[in-house]
């Protein structure tokens, strides 16, 4: 069942962006990233660059949030063990920040390189075999 979820969320998520590369992603995201944060929100300028980050990233927050909650037995579904409160435009900064450190990552898919930056801030427990 946990392979069966991943895979459908995996594939829904791969194609809301349109499987766009890290460095289209990262272009895409830029507004996103410095916009302010205001108290009713994200003050993000509206355009169609950022309106594709913001939805790939909400896609992605669902992914790891909700998910894992509809099936708890099976844990992180995607191995990323984020607090409950994490934000789309936390999720689009620590994005940001992994493609900076690791440029030669740009031109794999926006999706497992976001999934690697997650899982370097917010690793899972190891279970016990």
């Amino acid at each position: 069942m946990k392979n069966l979820i991943a895979f459908l969320v995996l594939g829904f998520s791969c194609c809301i962006a349109h499987a766009q590369s890290a460095e289209e992603m990262a272009s895409n995201c830029k507004g996103v990233a410095e916009a302010r944060i205001i108290e009713s929100g994200v003050a993000i300028p509206q355009n169609f660059q950022n309106g594709v980050c913001w939805g790939a990233f909400g896609t992605l927050l669902t992914a790891i949030s909700i998910v894992p909650k509809s099936f708890p037995k099976d844990g992180p579904v995607l191995d990323v063990c984020s607090p409950e409160n994490i934000t789309q435009s936390q999720l689009v900064k620590i994005f940001m920040a992994y493609t900076t450190r690791h440029p030669e990552e740009l031109h794999k898919d926006y999706f497992f390189v976001a999934l690697a930056a997650l899982r370097e801030v917010f690793p899972c427990p190891k279970r016990p075999a």
